[in-house]
């Protein structure tokens, strides 16, 4: 593996030694590679594994749905739709949007068509809690880019209206979470606080003021304006943000909406802890992309760190997407055939291993427990 512990770097070093072409190398730089080789190839590998395993790579996305509202649009990563559910707090589904057929007398409820899904009959209230799970399609633009791991603010001043001020000017995004502890000795008040209460942005001029509210998009609380002594900020470090002028250092950013949900984030390191984490959000404003994970990171800084989008870690996929990339890359250059045969021994023994590895992985309980749908409840464990 590269000494950055990343994807990228990875499978580029070994895609150009299985040629070892100066031409090439001297040809086809980074970016080119990233753009039309390797992420193609890994979408290739992607498909094999969805496609051939029982216990294939799902993910769960917050899906809202609106009354009246008929057509969603799915993000490019969507490569089989499974589920449309509401879980509880255990993530158990507790409700689920059922597919039907074309020809049910009360319509399909929902299906695919191209890039959207679209309900009939449409939603007849708000669902803000309904969530996606779907299969992904290995669609991703791989990049590399400097970024910012959102910290906690620094109070001043308590404002009116659940306001706030920060001593210095800091990174702070709409949606992020603040935890704040202590005992306010100074004029300002936060009404209803207590020590350890979360809450949550709703707006913000992104470095100096912020107002907050008890739950994520609800209300501001209510504050009287003063002086703040003695209460301290956290903040989860689960966001990501990057300057919409980002020319990411390998690579290109998909500038299409959501195009990184259910990918891997990695915050890459010389000397530290390289940590990785599924993509749940992300979105754009007016100054910079925005990434929630799922989890946050445990042992990142806040402050600018090296950030990697692309495939999770896993040795037998890297080294799949990096042979398959040589070949793809010898056809360029018309390789001899003895030395695409070579490859394609090399290619067959990677993806074996990732076969392997999938086929496996969920071994306590039977490997089609992951395609349980909603006609073949039988499967599932719950309901014996």
């Amino acid at each position: 593996m590269d000494a950055t512990g990343g994807f990228i770097q990875t499978v580029l070093d070994r895609t150009r030694a299985y040629l070892d072409d100066p031409s090439i190398d001297a040809k086809y730089d980074d970016n080119f590679l990233v753009k039309h080789v390797i992420s193609p190839m890994f979408a290739s590998v992607s498909s094999r594994i969805n496609n051939s395993l029982t216990n294939p790579i799902s993910v769960w996305i917050p899906f809202p749905l609106t009354q009246g509202t008929q057509y969603y649009a799915l993000p490019p990563c969507v490569g089989e739709v499974w589920r449309m559910a509401i879980r509880n707090d255990d993530k158990y589904v507790s409700r689920e949007a059922m597919p039907r057929t074309e020809y049910h007398y009360r319509g399909p409820n929902w299906k695919v068509e191209g890039n959207m899904i679209v309900f009939n009959p449409t939603p007849d209230q708000d669902y803000d809690d309904i969530e996606l799970q779907f299969m992904h399609n290995g669609e991703i633009m791989p990049f590399i880019t400097p970024a910012t791991l959102v910290g906690p603010p620094v109070l001043a001043t308590i404002e009116s209206s659940g306001a706030f001020t920060c001593t210095t000017a800091t990174t702070i995004v709409v949606g992020q979470d603040i935890t704040i502890t202590g005992t306010n000795g100074g004029a300002g008040i936060i009404t209803g606080y207590t020590t350890g209460t979360k809450y949550y942005v709703i707006a913000t001029n992104g470095t100096t003021t912020f107002t907050l509210s008890a739950t994520s998009g609800g209300d501001a609380i209510s504050t009287t304006a003063g002086s703040v002594s003695g209460l301290t900020c956290a903040t989860a470090t689960g966001i990501i943000t990057i300057p919409l002028s980002t020319s990411p250092t390998v690579g290109v950013i998909d500038r299409r909406d959501n195009a990184y949900l259910g990918s891997t984030v990695r915050i890459l390191t010389t000397t530290g802890i390289i940590e990785e984490r599924i993509v749940s959000a992300w979105t754009k404003d007016n100054t910079s992309w925005k990434t929630t994970v799922r989890l946050p990171f445990t042992y990142a800084s806040a402050g600018t760190v090296t950030v990697e989008y692309a495939p999770f870690g896993l040795e037998s996929l890297y080294e799949a997407v990096a042979v398959g990339g040589a070949m793809k890359l010898g056809t360029y250059k018309k390789m001899p055939m003895s030395q695409f045969q070579l490859l394609q021994l090399q290619y067959k023994d990677a993806m074996k291993t990732c076969m392997d590895h999938f086929s496996s992985q969920q071994m306590r309980v039977p490997k089609y427990f992951e395609r349980s749908t909603a006609d073949n409840k039988l499967n599932d464990w719950r309901n014996i």
